[in-house]
């Protein structure tokens, strides 16, 4: 098997994915699902779901991650979307 140069960068940038009860973490950048997120900001969940639908025309273009679907924030997607985070309800 050869490998490439170019897979070999890719394999350098590419970080252990860890599942937490709150959502994932890439690295040290720690992903909320909106259940979580959306008290941190004093939000209901499907309020937080239709920020994330009218922050941008595609999913690409939105603040915010899809995964299935299931929608994943980080602080600093909350801070981005304008809202400011209560750290006193982060466990």
């Amino acid at each position: 098997m050869t490998v490439t140069a170019e897979k070999a960068e890719l394999t350098k940038a590419t970080e252990k994915v860890v599942l937490t009860k709150e959502g994932f973490k890439v690295g040290s950048t720690q992903y909320l699902r909106a259940e979580v997120a959306s008290p941190l900001i004093g939000l209901h969940p499907q309020s937080l779901a239709r920020v994330f639908r009218e922050s941008g025309r595609s999913d690409e273009d939105r603040i915010g991650t899809k995964l299935g679907r299931t929608l994943f924030f980080t602080l600093e997607d909350l801070s981005r979307l304008g809202y400011e985070i209560d750290f006193s309800k982060l466990t």
